[in-house]
């Protein structure tokens, strides 16, 4: 992975843990290195493809610290109790884009997936988080 990641934060295994047990989704332990790291984070190359879409962009990582903001709690929760927009509930999201869109897990097939809150659509991003981080790329414009 060579992508480096700014405003980065420190958080806990215990964090993790916390985020795990809430929303019942145990998270790869490749993936909770990967935030033990890059937690909050925004990635230098933050563009990514679609299958239907191109040149969208990765805004940055949820923290898993319950008091940051932005943060993978209060940002799920909300996804949970808003009746406005039940797909989105289908997935347990670590992370936005700067338009409002998601991008998470799907919680049945542990694929990555994408939320157009516009649309109310998610779309299967990629079959492994790693993969899909490899493939973002800086802008072509």
């Amino acid at each position: 992975m060579s992508n480096k990641w700014n405003y980065v934060t420190k958080t806990t295994k215990e964090q993790i843990e916390k985020v795990e047990k809430e929303f019942n989704y145990k998270f790869k332990e490749e993936f909770k290195e990967f935030i033990l790291k890059n937690n909050a984070g925004s990635p230098e190359k933050y563009v990514f493809d679609l299958p239907s879409r191109t040149e969208k962009c990765f805004g940055g990582l949820l923290s898993f610290n319950e008091n940051d903001d932005d943060n993978i709690f209060s940002t799920n929760k909300k996804t949970i109790d808003d009746e406005i927009y039940p797909t989105r509930t289908t997935a347990l999201y670590v992370a936005g884009d700067p338009f409002g869109n998601l991008i998470g897990f799907d919680k049945t097939t542990d694929k990555v997936v994408f939320w157009d809150h516009e649309l109310d659509t998610i779309e299967v991003i990629n079959n492994d988080w790693f993969s899909f981080i490899d493939s973002l790329y800086q802008s072509k414009h």
